[in-house]
């Protein structure tokens, strides 16, 4: 239309190639100034004037005319730079190139909007993907690893991590060197190198800082800093979650040992019990290969054993003598009575009430409430059945002395494969040995 050799969108805010010449840019420079059509040769240079004629003769030039684009707001957005060998530019070539430039700069802004809103939904979908991906996880070691991996991955960045109070990086992404690590420095919005950084919280204090790293640096992306708010804030519902569940847990455990001593104390059984066999089931349920979830209904379980004693008359709990048939009954029922009791405890452990109901089956299927034998009976009431017997023979009571070590373990023996399970026998029996004394650290004097 213009019969140009070359356009070019020239926009001076980014980095791009220069103009084919110095004076091409100072052309689209000048019409973004002004706001104009600019024209090279001028058109107040008229082609009759004799030097002009001579200096084209002698070193012809060709026609450069530059059209500014301007957005709606008033921000300059990039000049149009068209050239041609000859002839020069016209008035009437300039309007038209105004007009194609127009044209352009509405073009451009709503290609412009399209793009923002891309990002913008990019930027939602990133963050709801990071709530999505932390959800099934409760380490806070893990959420921080897998939140900026996938921020450095989004952002581009090089380096992402998770720093302490201190500064000292807990997880880290990327090739992150220690000079690179130390540039984060403290918590800031925005710095000019490169760099953002995020202060994580947990329970309303500062616990640390998550950043990120571009290098070389760059004009940071627009979706930097509402990502990196919400990795902080995942992080610190992570540490928050952790602490609160310990919390718990620490309640839980103090609960189960009070009522635990609570019996003891009522049983008139040596004090400590409750702590011993609690300690020497879970030791024998590691050596055994118990996992996580089996040693915590275990533990549970040991606590709260005998917990359907509550249920038992003083008269026939704390006789000293042999009990009669009737009262041997009702003191067998503590069991089932204990079961029954947890059941309305929802944060129990299942294979705790498994320990409460079945710790006094026996082997070959002549103990109760249930007269389970064998593998049939749990294997967590299994373990407990060795570690409580153990305990109570070598334990001082009301009506009998404390047994020797020694005695206690033939005894042990003995019932092997008829009280007890026979593996189980035979590796507490050699964590025992283990011992220097069997009872060190586990024996306490007899309750008054």
């Amino acid at each position: 239309m213009l019969g140009t050799a070359q356009a070019t969108l020239w926009c001076p805010a980014q980095n791009q190639p220069p103009l084919p010449r110095p004076q091409d840019e100072a052309l689209a420079r000048q019409a973004l100034a002004t706001r104009t059509v600019m024209r090279w040769p001028p058109p107040e240079e008229p082609a009759s004037n004799p030097a002009a004629q001579s200096a084209a003769a002698q070193e012809p030039a060709p026609a450069v005319m530059a059209a500014p684009l301007w957005r709606a707001n008033g921000e300059p957005l990039a000049a149009l730079v068209v050239s041609r060998p000859h002839p020069p530019f016209s008035e009437l070539d300039a309007q038209l190139l105004g007009g194609i430039a127009a044209i352009g700069t509405t073009t451009l802004e709503r290609l412009e909007g399209v793009e923002a809103l891309r990002r913008r939904a990019e930027e939602f979908q990133k963050l709801s993907d990071l709530s999505h991906l932390t959800a099934t996880l409760t380490d806070p070691a893990q959420v921080a690893r897998r939140i900026l991996a996938e921020c450095r991955s989004f952002l581009g960045a090089e380096v992402a991590a998770f720093l302490d109070i201190d500064g000292q990086p807990v997880v880290t992404d990327g090739h992150a060197s220690p000079g690179l690590l130390a540039a984060l420095g403290a918590p800031q919005v925005l710095a000019p190198d490169g760099q953002m950084t995020a202060p994580v919280q947990q329970d309303g204090l500062v616990v640390g800082q998550v950043g990120l790293l571009w290098r070389p640096a760059r004009p940071l992306p627009h979706a930097a800093r509402p990502l990196l708010d919400r990795a902080a804030e995942l992080i610190g519902q992570a540490l928050e979650r952790r602490a609160h569940l310990a919390a718990l847990e620490a309640t839980q455990e103090g609960a189960l040992l009070t009522l635990g001593l609570a019996l003891e104390l009522r049983d008139f059984e040596t004090a400590g019990h409750t702590r011993r066999v609690v300690r020497q089931a879970l030791a024998l349920g590691a050596a055994l290969g118990l996992g996580p979830e089996e040693l915590e209904g275990l533990r549970q379980g040991a606590y709260l054993h005998d917990i359907g004693k509550l249920a038992v008359p003083d008269r026939i709990l704390l006789k000293p003598g042999p009990l009669d048939p009737d009262e041997w009954r009702v003191m067998q029922e503590h069991a089932a009575v204990g079961d029954g009791l947890t059941r309305s405890i929802a944060t129990l452990h299942p294979l705790a009430r498994a320990v409460i109901r079945h710790h006094h089956e026996r082997w070959d299927g002549r103990g109760y409430p249930d007269g389970l034998a064998g593998a049939a009976i749990p294997l967590v009431a299994r373990v407990f059945s060795v570690v409580d017997t153990y305990d109570a023979l070598t334990s001082h009571r009301v009506y009998k002395a404390a047994w020797p070590p020694e005695a206690a373990i033939l005894e042990l023996q003995a019932q092997a494969g008829h009280q007890f399970d026979p593996v189980i026998v035979a590796v507490f029996i050699q964590l025992l040995r283990a011992q220097p004394d069997p009872l060190a650290g586990l024996q306490e004097t007899p309750a008054d």
